[in-house]
């Protein structure tokens, strides 16, 4: 197994898992290999390589019981452009690449740069609920959670504080939605600016050109990535429902 000092044989550990992620027959080497690679100092270069592996494995459509193996990798290759990646996979079109993602997510706490394997095979990540009377709450739901270096908040409908509609047009519906992600965000200590996919839900179809509209005016340069869907449920005069998804 690879050890503090053997270049070698962490080449030919890295060289191998570029080749095939998937290659070794039995999930008892996973077991030994990986811990063995996080817990070696790191270069720059290293990292990198590993994101690389980690970014195949995530986007790998075919059904992995081990793809939780390389959330370790992940936490020893965190950086920024990693956690927008796996963020934005998160919210991916493909039940597979969601699914990849959050095995992973489950197995490192990617606020921390590096992190080095406990003792077992799960890695705790914490959770941690955002609440603010700035936004209509609700009881079967938090308004967000913040985890692995992310905050996700729940779909936010174009309510006040107080639980009434704001407007009728779906621009004003759209404005009252996103007003609210910005208040339930800062009250995480992030904002809008720190957005990384968001997804909206329409009742009606013809609101798109519209909801656009409204859409530029609080992006007009670098928006987040984002993808939408029917409105499931019919609530009274409700034309939008906004989720997203940002760094905390």
């Amino acid at each position: 197994m690879v050890e503090a000092g053997d270049n070698a044989g962490l080449e030919y550990c890295l060289r191998f898992l570029e080749a095939d992620p998937w290659c070794f027959g039995s999930g008892y080497q996973k077991e030994k290999l990986i811990p063995a690679i996080v817990r070696l100092d790191l270069d720059e270069p290293t990292r990198q390589r590993l994101a690389g592996i980690v970014l195949h494995v995530l986007d790998d459509t075919r059904p992995r019981r081990e793809t939780r193996r390389y959330g370790r990798l992940a936490a020893a290759a965190a950086s920024r452009d990693l956690r927008a990646e796996i963020s934005t996979r998160l919210a991916s079109e493909h039940h597979q690449i969601r699914y990849n993602a959050r095995e992973i997510v489950r197995m490192f706490d990617l606020t921390t740069a590096e992190r080095r394997p406990t003792s077992g095979t799960e890695v705790t990540v914490t959770r941690e609920i955002i609440a603010t009377d700035g936004a209509r709450q609700n009881p079967v739901y938090a308004q967000a959670g913040k985890a692995a270096g992310l905050i996700f908040v729940s779909g936010q409908g174009p309510f006040d504080a107080a639980g009434t509609i704001v407007g009728k047009t779906i621009q004003e519906q759209t404005r009252q939605c996103l007003t609210n992600i910005q208040i339930v965000l800062e009250a995480g200590g992030s904002g809008l600016d720190r957005l990384v996919s968001v997804t909206f839900i329409l009742r009606d179809p013809a609101d798109f050109a519209g909801m656009n509209e409204e859409w530029r005016r609080w992006f007009p340069a670098d928006p987040p990535a984002r993808q939408g869907a029917k409105l499931p449920l019919d609530v009274p005069d409700m034309r939008i429902s906004i989720a997203a998804i940002a760094e905390a």
